[in-house]
């Protein structure tokens, strides 16, 4: 995700990842850091969000669209450089 989050102008893409880390910020904090993510990493440990879009693995990821219109839904960790899922990246990114 931080190779894709590199790819692309803030202009016209981004990623916000949500931490369901019931440990607490600090755990958070340290994992955020030994990765050198540079896309933002919001902390939901009493899993309200969580609950509200029905999650139920992890990691689950929500390609929106410019409306703010979850467009599809994607189970699992995923190598997001790939050419297909990259495609599928750029095909909502360039909806005006």
């Amino acid at each position: 995700m931080e190779a894709l989050y590199g790819a692309y102008k803030r202009t016209d893409f981004e990623i916000l990842a949500l931490s369901i880390d019931t440990e607490g910020e600090e755990r958070v904090s340290a994992f955020i850091e030994e990765f050198g993510f540079r896309f933002p990493v919001l902390l939901d440990n009493r899993l309200v969000v969580n609950d509200l879009y029905q999650v139920r693995v992890a990691p689950t990821s929500f390609l929106v669209d410019r409306q703010g219109i979850i467009r599809e839904q994607i189970l699992g960790a995923r190598a997001w450089m790939d050419p297909e899922l990259r495609k599928k990246v750029e095909t909502w990114i360039a909806k005006k």
